[in-house]
């Protein structure tokens, strides 16, 4: 029996005992789950398994909507079945129920359902992902005639209301495919709720404010923990910044979307401790952003009211 084998039956055994709901496997362990199946019988129809994976693990709607689209298509037979099965229920945990449902919502209804047949339900899963597993209960009861209660028309409801959003911006002029549509503001929604995390956090501590202010104006001044702190902090901005610049390269996220994330790092950037920041640790990044950064955003010139975090004037 292989490792992976192994791992699989672990997880699924673990998860009908309601053990891992709040602690979602490492992205490590997502990718071990991998059936070499699951990568030929992807190339078959067209996916990437592994990227898509990768992409999933990045919260990327357009590598989870992958995986779905997998569901349909590709090799559910035992091991490869399992190890997909138990994939997205770990991507259901690591994404979150909002997020997961959100996307899982904008794909055909074929692949809906196909998707939520294959999760697992492990005890109290209903309770932690009640957005995701009620899909599942109105499919069923809708596809059998059952009675439907009061819940079920509030979800066919939102079903309803979401395809009337589509197909108005369909008719307003972006004539994309709703799938398309409903991935776009996905990633929107995941991008800014990437920056609202970091400023939320950063609001909530006065200590690393104050760390932040200080490595803005003078990195050098900083002490060896203060620029430990200053570091993870704003390369974790900068990362969500790539993420931004990526999506939007790919035209995921729209180009007003993306002005706002670009000012955002202008901001960042044009400060001295931010210069120094780059300076010393813009080689981490990719090659593209790497080289819009220093040819394009800080070649440009701030705002007069540029203030990063509000107390340091650059423009």
């Amino acid at each position: 029996m292989t490792s992976r084998r192994v791992a699989l039956i672990v997880f699924l055994a673990a998860s009908i005992q309601a053990q891992p709901l709040d602690v979602p496997p490492s992205a490590a362990q997502l990718r071990e789950w991998i059936d070499d199946k699951c990568v030929s019988s992807g190339k078959h129809v067209g996916i990437d398994y592994p990227s898509a994976l990768e992409r999933a693990i990045r919260r990327e709607p357009a590598g989870l909507a992958e995986l779905f689209r997998y569901t349909v298509s590709g090799d559910l037979d035992g091991e490869a079945g399992e190890a997909h099965s138990a994939i997205l229920f770990g991507l259901l945990q690591r994404w979150g129920d909002r997020r997961f449902a959100h996307v899982l919502r904008a794909q055909k209804l074929r692949i809906r359902k196909a998707v939520i047949d294959t999760i697992p339900i492990p005890p109290g899963s209903r309770l932690k992902f009640p957005l995701t597993y009620d899909t599942l209960r109105w499919l069923i009861s809708f596809s059998l005639g059952a009675v439907m209660t009061l819940q079920d028309w509030s979800n066919l409801a939102q079903v309803v209301g979401a395809l009337a959003v589509v197909v108005s911006l369909f008719y307003v002029g972006f004539q994309i495919k709703r799938n398309t549509s409903a991935v776009r503001s996905a990633t929107a929604q995941a991008v800014h709720d990437n920056y609202a995390d970091w400023y939320m956090n950063l609001m909530g501590d006065a200590e690393l404010n104050r760390i932040a202010i200080k490595g803005l104006k003078d990195y050098s001044s900083l002490d060896e923990t203060e620029r430990a702190q200053f570091i993870e902090t704003f390369m974790a901005f900068l990362s969500f910044s790539q993420n931004a610049f990526y999506q939007w390269r790919a035209k995921a996220l729209s180009p007003p979307l993306w002005v706002a994330w670009e000012l955002l790092s202008l901001n960042l950037l044009c400060s001295p401790g931010g210069k120094e920041l780059w300076n010393e640790r813009g080689y981490i990044f990719g090659n593209e952003f790497r080289d819009y950064v220093e040819k394009v955003i800080m070649t440009k010139k701030p705002h007069p009211e540029a203030r990063p975090l509000g107390v340091l004037k650059i423009g």
